[in-house]
């Protein structure tokens, strides 16, 4: 991938950070964003881009604006446009495969947070139609990657390495054990439940 395209991904990372509502960007949220990044590029530029990535959080939450004020607005308004020109530079240059691989990441990246928010709900569909995916594959994707999160305690996937004998590290994913389960509401119905064993 080319610097420009890299330097564009990291900046669309960026705008999830402003998407929401408390602005904090969580470790895991920086390691899915730090294995993207060392799938493409030695330690030398991975670092280099975290840190291209926390000068973007910076500028795009550099004030704190009330909800529903004209400020947050005008914010909204401009980050869509930020997002529409940043998704060009990505078409121009990436194949559909490559931008669907994008796509899964900032499902994932998005998907870790405590509660996924309109306005994030907002972001994946505008890159989604940015970057010409089918509606049927978005939602294929999203809920592959957001239906694996229990019910109740919000546990999700990990990430983390694979640590071999000879102490190779592979990048790979733990998924919760979750279990579909019935549960009785209060009304007397009952309502099947995905959760995690734990």
């Amino acid at each position: 991938m080319s610097e420009s395209i890299l330097n564009a991904l990291v900046q669309l990372f960026a705008l999830i950070g402003d998407l929401h509502d408390d602005t904090v960007i969580t470790g895991k949220e920086k390691n899915i964003l730090r294995s993207f990044l060392e799938r493409q590029l030695n330690n030398e530029l991975v670092s280099r881009y975290m840190k291209m990535f926390e000068e973007y959080l910076d500028l795009y939450n550099s004030e704190k604006i009330t909800k529903g004020s004209r400020k947050e607005r005008t914010r909204v308004s401009l980050n869509a446009m930020r997002i529409l020109s940043i998704c060009e530079k990505i078409n121009e240059e990436l194949h559909q495969k490559q931008k669907v691989y994008v796509m899964i990441q900032l499902v994932d990246y998005i998907s870790l947070g405590d509660e996924i928010t309109e306005n994030e709900l907002d972001f994946l569909s505008t890159v989604a139609s940015a970057f010409f995916i089918p509606d049927d594959e978005y939602n294929n994707i999203r809920s592959f990657i957001m239906a694996k999160k229990c019910e109740i305690c919000g546990k999700g996937p990990m990430t983390g390495n694979h640590v071999s004998h000879a102490h190779n590290k592979n990048r790979r994913r733990w998924l919760p054990n979750l279990q579909k389960v019935r549960m009785a509401t209060k009304g007397g119905n009952s309502v099947h439940v995905r959760v995690c064993t734990r």
